[in-house]
């Protein structure tokens, strides 16, 4: 719950990011987490963190155990990702550079059935600490 003392990046970190569904006009609700939020999801044993970012970028550093994974072919590929794990996945968390990316296709992913999460701000507003990474 929200308390008058918080500012308002804590109300963005909570936010849920709504849209239409193609099918039916129904409405859906991406999630969209915090840095905090993310700190506690990269503890968790049910969870894949991927990173959308350019290769590069993430060789260049990534959070710790994320999967680089092509958002351009995320959706083609997402099962064969999901299936090399060795653990039961309940929630895919996707950070891109800034959020944007990660939020498309978060909902793209949503939209197929995928338990999908998005950070918000993505790596340059939370990765880089949480990597152990100098800005």
């Amino acid at each position: 719950d929200l308390r008058m003392s918080r500012g308002l990046g804590d109300v963005y970190k909570r936010q849920l990011y709504r849209t239409e569904n193609e099918r039916g006009g129904m409405r859906m609700q991406i999630k969209i987490i915090s840095c905090e939020t993310l700190k506690e999801y990269m503890q968790r044993d049910d969870c894949i963190l991927l990173d959308l970012r350019e290769k590069a970028d993430y060789e260049q550093g990534h959070l710790p155990g994320a999967v680089y994974a092509d958002w351009e072919t995320l959706e083609q590929n997402i099962d064969t990702i999901l299936e090399q794990q060795e653990k039961e996945i309940r929630a895919i968390v996707l950070y891109c550079d800034r959020g944007n990316i990660s939020l498309i296709v978060a909902r793209d992913l949503v939209r197929k059935g995928y338990p999908a999460i998005s950070v918000g701000g993505g790596f340059m507003r939370c990765g880089r600490t949480l990597a152990g990474l100098t800005i």
